[in-house]
């Protein structure tokens, strides 16, 4: 008798185990929508803060440089490598600016004699998470041919 009901305790305890973890699965699985919906939140909030900065592709590293006027420089002249990330004042002057360097394509030379010839680019600046998807979406559109 005694085996008998230590087994029906183990069945107890096992049934409740089970409800328990049935419960704590669909717990962790709202908690991991919620979470993506607020990394989600989250990325649009960091892509907002940074709508008017542009990042600037191209330029050297010049050694005592004063990159705020090699920025200025570029913007008035529409003319290893580091990236720059400039604020602009509103989103029009950052188009604007943007089709400039576009249009011109922007070599190092043209904004500085000392510097080599490279292009020099201008884009959006974007969160990290929109960066990745930018370039899955690149390579995506190669891979079928777009």
């Amino acid at each position: 008798m005694a085996l008998k009901k230590k087994l029906q305790e183990m069945v107890t305890v096992i049934k409740d185990i089970k409800e328990e973890n049935n419960f704590l699965k669909e717990q962790n699985n709202k908690l991991k929508y919620e979470v993506t919906i607020l990394d989600k939140h989250l990325n649009v909030l960091e892509q907002k803060a940074i709508e008017n900065f542009v990042e600037i592709d191209g330029v050297p590293e010049v050694n005592n440089e004063d990159s705020v006027k090699t920025v200025e420089f570029i913007a008035e002249s529409s003319v290893g490598m580091k990236k720059i990330m400039a604020e602009v004042q509103t989103y029009q002057s950052e188009k604007s600016m943007m089709d400039s360097v576009r249009k011109l394509k922007l070599a190092g030379k043209s904004v500085n004699t000392n510097w080599s010839d490279d292009k020099i680019y201008m884009n959006d600046s974007l969160t990290q998470f929109n960066r990745n998807l930018f370039f899955k979406a690149k390579i995506f559109a190669r891979d079928v041919g777009y």
